[in-house]
């Protein structure tokens, strides 16, 4: 029985009265192979083997397309917003075991949804978030792709333009007209915007937030954190927290600083800028600012300042290496 539709997300009961959530894919896609994975090995189906990922029941295939069936979970899961600084935490945590390009507000639910979305209050969801029951799960693999399992962590980069959908939460790895980006540490990259743009002024609060932050964003890509170890980092520095810090209120919602721009280490002890000096990440060079304001060029919506710097950059790539080629998914296509 279908009750309600949002999106290309459908919404209906089954035999079992259970709430299920219905989306279209198509067959050809990888995020087709994905679910049939998710589905085959029953990932998500018990808290045991939960990795950060919606469940999925069922693909019912029809011609080239095929409807997902997942249990319907709720949206909007920063609200209501965190109650203690514990809360925070534990919401990030969930999120560096579980790491997606298109990490975003709307790609995330948690296993708990109500008629009224529009009220940002909810005393059940807050509860549940209090005793660790609130649960998180990414839910949109769209723009997920696979990539050959012969593939050496060097030869899987994709073309810029790639990192570019999405368009939320993102970091500037591609704004200087890069030709192509790793994206293991684009997600990682990701998720320390979404981290950024949510709890940026915790730091004041919990100062090691700081450290994390700009090490999960650095635009040196070889020192950014992998997923696994910027997880460590937090582990490290949460399991010494004492409970009253843990259960210290949390800041109201402070969105609207980009993360590049807010200075999250303003107000923090000296002693403690020292120590972790080496992780601050510093301001752009002009190099960077000046290949950011020539990208940023364009007449009327024709990017010419981008296209202009990537072409210099694969004339010199060819006098390089003389190949200017970029591994590709067979599902996309270049623009």
């Amino acid at each position: 029985m279908l009750i309600g539709f949002k999106e290309r997300i459908g919404f209906a009961q089954d035999s079992l009265e259970r709430h299920v959530a219905l989306r279209l894919t198509k067959k050809s896609s990888d995020e087709y192979k994905i679910l049939q994975f998710l589905i085959e090995q029953s990932i998500g189906l018990s808290l045991e083997r939960f990795e950060g990922v919606l469940p999925h029941l069922d693909l019912l295939d029809f011609g080239d397309h095929s409807i997902v069936v997942m249990p319907r979970w709720g949206e909007d899961a920063f609200h209501p917003w965190f109650s203690t600084i514990g809360e925070a935490i534990d919401y990030m945590r969930y999120w560096l075991k579980c790491l997606m390009q298109d990490i975003k507000p709307g790609n995330i639910l948690v296993n708990h949804f109500w008629a009224f979305t529009d009220n940002p209050s909810n005393d059940l969801r807050r509860k549940l978030r209090r005793d660790g029951c609130l649960v998180y799960a990414i839910m949109d693999f769209d723009i997920s792709m696979i990539f050959p399992p012969t593939a050496t962590r060097e030869e899987c980069r994709l073309p810029s333009h790639l990192s570019w959908i999405g368009g939320q939460s993102q970091p500037h790895d591609t704004r200087q007209g890069e030709l192509d980006y790793d994206p293991f540490a684009f997600d990682v990259g990701c998720l320390g915007v979404l981290f950024c743009e949510c709890f940026q002024h915790f730091t004041r609060i919990v100062p090691m937030f700081a450290p994390l932050m700009d090490r999960m964003t650095t635009r040196d890509i070889s020192r950014r954190f992998t997923a696994s170890q910027a997880l460590e980092f937090l582990e490290s520095f949460a399991s010494e927290l004492t409970l009253e810090q843990l259960e210290f209120p949390a800041p109201p919602w402070n969105h609207g600083h980009p993360y590049d721009k807010y200075d999250r280490w303003a107000g923090l002890p000296e002693t403690f800028i020292k120590d972790w000096d080496n992780f601050r990440e510093p301001q752009p060079t002009i190099q960077i600012s000046l290949l950011r304001r020539i990208c940023d060029c364009r007449i009327f919506d024709y990017e010419w300042g981008y296209k202009l710097v990537q072409w210099v950059r694969q004339i010199i790539r060819f006098w390089q290496k003389g190949d200017t080629r970029v591994w590709l998914p067979k599902t996309i296509s270049p623009d």
